[in-house]
């Protein structure tokens, strides 16, 4: 039988076919026309041939986040969208258990969270994504409302493994309490991301393809999780780590043999930052750029030499939680030979962040320091 079908006592096959193929079940009818209901001994069993096509198969329906949103803080906009795949679009969402902070609202077309609360706390919501075949998937959420950012959010602008890299996780958890930690992969549109994961956790398969790490940090603990398929392809993306109280740590780059490089976690993000670069003497500047908002961002990249002479410009757009990565000197070959420092500015109600890794002429290479900008 198609994955998916199922044949009910009435003789009526019913349900969404999740698998495409041919498939021959035999299906038995017996005769239980007997006063007690049981079989009075007759039966006959005929197979049939069922041809299901690729495109009459529908995807599941799932909601492909779940677990804790990112913190809003008390008068400021918040904005998030919850995210699904499969079934046949379009969607329709809605909170269907709970409620979502006073001043909070759901987009029944687009799924985004959106509003602004004067109310601080915790609320716990169920929501549900129903596609245009009143197919139905429901997923829990948390989020909270804080005076202040605090260490509840942190943002990792860069993720990368195949084709010689290997970034590890370093999680650590001081207070006297257990966190729990979500950690959500993502790809440079936003989506989720799957990666070779293996994390130091009772019951954890060894590099399970996993798009979201969700565990428990025990209190005064650590752990270590390693993304690592050196000889795959390679995937790059960038990490959001949610968390339902303190937590420090910092990622670890490797590149084969040519050394490693360590950055913290981000737990501040603002609509600008600069990074220094130096393209000279064959030495190499990779930048990664990431927007952890739920909605799109147009990033203004200006680039200056080591005199203060603006060299180029250009316009990045970044689509709600996307992420881009490059070669400095291959994305602006201005800068090739030179060296000084490069802006990126999104609008005033942005968020965005950023990494640059400084190569060396044996492929050595650092973490790149995240400069203050200016206001504007």
């Amino acid at each position: 039988m198609p994955r998916g079908l199922e044949l009910s006592p009435a003789g009526f096959l019913r349900g969404r076919v999740r698998a495409c193929g041919v498939f021959t079940p035999a299906i038995t009818v017996a005769d239980v026309s007997a006063s007690d209901g049981s079989a009075a001994g007759l039966s006959v069993t005929q197979r049939y041939t069922i041809l299901v096509r690729k495109d009459q198969v529908s995807p599941e329906l799932v909601i492909t986040m779940g677990g804790w949103l990112r913190n809003g803080r008390v008068g400021c906009a918040y904005q998030q969208r919850i995210e699904a795949r499969g079934g046949r679009p379009p969607y329709c969402w809605s909170v269907v258990a709970g409620m979502l902070p006073p001043g909070l609202g759901i987009d029944a077309g687009s799924g985004v969270i959106s509003g602004a609360s004067a109310v601080r706390g915790m609320s716990r919501f169920s929501v549900q994504v129903m596609d245009a075949a009143s197919e139905a998937a429901t997923a829990e959420f948390e989020l909270s409302i804080d005076t202040e950012r605090g260490t509840s959010w942190f943002v990792l602008p860069q993720v990368a493994c195949g084709a010689g890299w290997k970034t590890q996780l370093h999680l650590v958890n001081p207070s006297s309490s257990a966190v729990q930690v979500s950690i959500v992969f993502r790809s440079d549109d936003g989506r989720s991301l799957q990666l070779p994961v293996k994390a130091g956790v009772a019951g954890w398969a060894q590099d399970q393809m996993v798009d979201k790490v969700v565990l428990t940090l025990q209190p005064s603990s650590g752990l270590h999780i390693e993304i690592a398929d050196q000889d795959g392809p390679q995937r790059a993306g960038w990490a959001e780590i949610l968390c339902s109280g303190p937590l420090t740590g910092y990622a670890e780059f490797e590149f084969l043999s040519a050394g490693k490089a360590t950055a913290e976690f981000v737990s501040i993000c603002g609509p600008s930052f600069l990074l220094p670069y130096d393209n000279t003497e064959g030495r190499q500047v990779g930048v990664a750029l990431v927007n952890p908002d739920g909605s799109a961002a147009a990033v203004m990249a200006t680039i200056w030499d080591s005199g203060w002479a603006e060299l180029d410009g250009e316009d990045i757009v970044l689509p709600a939680k996307g992420h881009q990565s490059f070669m400095l000197a291959d994305r602006f070959p201005v800068t090739q030979g030179k060296r000084g420092v490069i802006e990126f500015r999104a609008g005033p109600e942005s968020e965005i962040s950023g990494l640059g890794l400084q190569f060396d002429t044996e492929g050595r290479f650092a973490v790149s320091p995240r400069l203050v900008a200016p206001q504007r």
